[in-house]
């Protein structure tokens, strides 16, 4: 979440930007910030970054939908480090900026003018996909090499961790609320000494000797003193 954060603040700050300097600048008037090497201009740009690619409005408004879109899916889906992620937003940040120029009228606003050099004039979303594109670069290069698919194991893990709390691994036997609310009424109706549960099998064990219904020890049952004798000969066995 944190990066759409970022990108989001991107497209806010660019934004801004091209509101003050179109009402500042629209009738064609410029601010020298640095004379002689860097000024502030409104200037319409129909074309990509950096004013490449005039004629073709259109086709860069759909590629820069698809890119953002492509965008969105990578770091949503992908385990890339922060580096990467970065990078993502910076460009997705710089990208919906333009975009949003595109679509509501038709073209770019530009203001940054470089003018020791000639150079295209930009705007603060062609500088955020300007260096995310090298950050992006740099971590496909050093940076991806260093990050380790997850192993299924790593999976399952991190699907029980987010379901049943950090401390459950796949030593951790997880019986579900409904088997044991089962196994607490099974108990109830029949007091054994345990419970034992087999997926959704629940059996009960007993570990003293359970008589049947049959059962009878003339003149000890009523005293209740029923001796291992009397048991071993009730089920067939010489004590």
């Amino acid at each position: 979440m944190v990066y759409f954060i970022l990108a989001f603040l991107i497209v806010l700050a660019d934004q801004a930007v091209k509101y003050l300097v179109t009402l500042s600048y629209g009738a064609g008037g410029q601010w020298d910030i640095l004379p002689g090497i860097l000024s502030i201009t409104f200037h319409k740009n129909t074309g990509g970054a950096f004013s490449m690619l005039n004629q073709y409005t259109m086709v860069l408004a759909i590629a820069s939908a698809v890119v953002c879109v492509i965008i969105i899916i990578l770091l949503i889906a992908c385990k890339w480090s922060g580096f990467g992620k970065l990078s993502l937003a910076f460009i997705l940040g710089g990208a919906i900026g333009n975009l949003i120029d595109r679509f509501f009228m038709g073209y770019v606003v530009d203001m940054f003018y470089p003018r020791f050099i000639n150079f295209a004039i930009f705007n603060v979303a062609d500088i955020f996909i300007t260096i995310g594109a090298l950050l992006l670069i740099l971590f496909i290069l050093f940076g991806k090499k260093n990050v380790t698919p997850m192993t299924a194991a790593e999976k399952k893990q991190q699907r029980m961790a987010s379901k049943y709390g950090p401390d459950v691994d796949e030593s951790t036997i997880v019986i579900p609320a409904d088997q044991i609310r089962a196994a607490e009424e099974a108990l109830r109706a029949d007091p054994a000494d345990e419970i034992e549960t087999d997926g959704d099998d629940i059996t009960m064990v007993y570990k003293t000797p359970v008589l049947n219904d049959s059962f009878t020890v003339p003149d000890k049952q009523e005293s209740g003193e029923i001796t291992l004798e009397d048991i071993m000969k009730e089920y067939g066995h010489d004590y």
